[in-house]
């Protein structure tokens, strides 16, 4: 992996797709925009108690869409919407 231009680039196996199809349809939907990092690093600058896990689980509780895009045609590992049991651990998730 390396970044160019604010952009991180995955180099991956020519085969991987089509051996890990799920996985590389969830690589192919994970954006990380400059803004997202910004406010979570914001976060942890003003609350010093904050884990970094913590802070990008209350940033992706807050923002959905982005989520939703990520896990858009992805599937757990039994075959089902990934979408579903993401949301459910978001709402376990103790923040």
């Amino acid at each position: 992996m390396f970044c160019k231009n604010r952009e991180f680039l995955l180099a991956k196996n020519k085969g991987f797709a089509k051996e890990y199809p799920n996985v590389a349809e969830l690589l192919k939907n994970l954006k990380f925009p400059v803004s997202m990092i910004n406010q979570i690093m914001e976060m942890l600058y003003k609350n010093s108690d904050l884990t970094t896990l913590e802070a990008g689980l209350k940033w992706i509780k807050d923002h959905p869409k982005i989520y939703k895009e990520w896990l858009a045609g992805v599937k757990t590992l039994d075959g089902k919407p990934a979408l579903p049991a993401f949301e459910n651990y978001l709402d376990s998730a103790e923040l």
